[in-house]
């Protein structure tokens, strides 16, 4: 009888978004690092073009940022710190 509902207690992330679930590891806090380890070789590309290279290079540099404060910040709200999070953002 009680059960399934004791089930659904247990686990409250089972009925989860996927950008929120704990068992995804693609979760958005994770999508967004992963996103700013892409970032890096954007951002040396960019650093080289001649003229607008600094403006560039900054503004991939600022997108880096707020990616970080975010990740973590989503990281912390949701409770989804994971091993592979710290592991790529310690």
């Amino acid at each position: 009888e009680g059960t399934a509902a004791t089930a659904a207690a247990a686990s409250p992330q089972s009925s989860a978004p996927w950008y929120k679930s704990r068992r995804n590891l693609w979760n958005l806090p994770n999508l967004l690092t992963m996103f700013r380890v892409m970032l890096i070789p954007t951002f040396a590309a960019v650093f080289y073009l001649p003229q607008v290279g600094g403006i560039l290079s900054a503004s991939v540099f600022v997108l880096a940022a707020i990616t970080d404060f975010l990740d973590g910040f989503l990281a912390r709200k949701w409770n989804l710190c994971s091993p592979f999070g710290a592991f790529l953002d310690p």
